[in-house]
């Protein structure tokens, strides 16, 4: 996610708040990050990965993205709703910034851009 692209990170709800759990290395989790505020309890995580990067595989078949900006989608449960959220890093301490809204947005422009799709998915 951040940090150790060779490693998966761990995103989970708990308490309506998003932490992150970043791994390193093997059988290995970091202290828990907060990453969003506001109430995530509505909203169903999407396989978070990287949006606009370069994907390629290497000789022994296995494939790696660079580049691109770490994204989470979040699907809203109640409309169907799929949201993206960048996840940019503070280079002052390594560490993603919070994402302060997990709230619908409340305009339609803001609608426009941050919404990925409205598909009823159940």
């Amino acid at each position: 996610m951040y940090g150790n692209a060779d490693h998966p990170a761990v995103l989970t709800v708990e308490g309506g708040k998003l932490w992150l759990y970043q791994s390193y290395g093997v059988n290995h989790l970091g202290h828990p990050l907060l990453l969003g505020d506001g109430d995530w309890s509505g909203l169903t995580l999407i396989a978070p990965g990287r949006v606009g990067g370069t994907f390629s595989v290497n000789g022994d078949g296995n494939g790696k993205v660079t580049g691109g900006t770490p994204t989470l989608w979040a699907r809203d449960d109640s409309s169907g709703a799929v949201y993206t959220f960048p996840i940019d890093v503070d280079s002052g301490t390594l560490l993603p910034k919070l994402l302060r809204n997990a709230e619908p947005p409340t305009n339609a422009l803001e609608a426009r851009q941050q919404q990925v799709s409205s598909l009823p998915w159940t």
